[in-house]
């Protein structure tokens, strides 16, 4: 089947679709497939550029003519074109196209528009780490012909690591400044692993791990005793992190009330052993004291407290 044949297929209708989650639209992450005649968000140049932008790009090129740009001719971006066309060609034999289907696109694809977030958003975290894509293999799980293609079609931020600015708004997104949401959790993960590691990483998908248990990671020499108390540790600083700038509703202030319960307790626990040792003054314990004072000398006002703070300093000076 020639390319006008499938342009003919792949219609408005088809490009109408482009809110929904699947492997033929760009995601929610990548917003709307058909780009204004003018948006040049896709050039290299660009310090907007989607992280997602090869697999953008291919997909507009299958819907309309393209101009002439070197961004055309990346070889991602044509073996993406490639693949996504492989997928919607009718076989009329079985020496079809069909049967040269990229594999590994078909795969990463199927992680980034899986059902679950959370299993493209653990891999992205761990890109952001900064680890090289041999480690970011052994760490997540995946093979690393997978990881690198994951990373050109959908995650391409290896090369702006340094960027910071580029990261925060571009990679991961406003929660980084407008507070975190428990029910949002690769923005937790992703600022974390760029910010603090592969080991801090490991800790916060113990303290917050999704819809998937891991086990402590063997890489990561800890006692159960160690791990607990990094794991609340974590747990803390993102319940902190999760505070909005603004407490405008009753879940912020509940939120509030249970960081403060939980640092009450942790104060608690922590001098205990003080209060054994020392132990606090009861109110029948000072009573007398009080009163004894309130008889042998008032208390002065304000005005005269300062008054009285001056003599006595000039009568040890004098």
């Amino acid at each position: 089947m020639g390319l006008p044949v499938m342009l003919k297929q792949i219609d408005a209708a088809t490009v109408a679709t482009i809110g929904s989650n699947s492997p033929l639209t760009a995601g929610p992450l990548s917003g709307d497939v058909v780009f204004a005649a003018d948006d040049l968000s896709w050039w290299r140049e660009s310090p907007f550029r989607p992280v997602d932008w090869r697999w953008r790009l291919a997909q507009r090129s299958l819907v309309e003519k393209m101009p002439r740009r070197a961004e055309l001719q990346d070889p991602w971006v044509r073996r993406i074109t490639k693949h996504l066309r492989s997928r919607h060609e009718v076989p009329k034999s079985r020496f079809s196209k069909r049967a040269s289907c990229d594999h590994i696109l078909a795969e990463v694809s199927a992680l980034r528009f899986a059902t679950d977030p959370l299993i493209g958003g653990e891999l992205e975290a761990w890109v952001l780490t900064g680890e090289p894509r041999p480690v970011v293999a052994e760490l997540s799980g995946f093979e690393e012909p997978v990881i690198e293609a994951y990373e050109q079609c959908f995650f391409d931020v290896r090369p702006k690591l340094e960027a910071w600015s580029y990261i925060i708004h571009i990679a991961i997104g406003p929660d980084v400044y407008e507070g975190f949401r428990l029910d949002d959790l690769p923005p937790i993960w992703k600022t974390i692993a760029y910010f603090r590691g592969r080991y801090m990483l490991a800790v916060t998908l113990q303290a917050f791990p999704g819809t998937r248990v891991r086990p402590w990671p063997d890489w990561y020499e800890a006692s159960p005793e160690e791990q607990a108390r990094l794991i609340e540790a974590c747990r803390g600083a993102v319940f902190t992190r999760c505070l909005g700038r603004v407490v405008s509703s009753v879940r912020d202030l509940r939120l509030i009330l249970e960081l403060g319960a939980a640092l009450e307790a942790k104060r608690e626990e922590r001098f205990r052993p003080l209060g054994v040792a020392i132990p606090l003054l009861s109110s029948e314990d000072m009573s007398p004291v009080v009163d004894r004072a309130e008889r042998d000398e008032p208390v002065p006002s304000p005005t005269q407290s300062s008054s009285v703070t001056n003599v006595a300093t000039v009568k040890r000076t004098a």
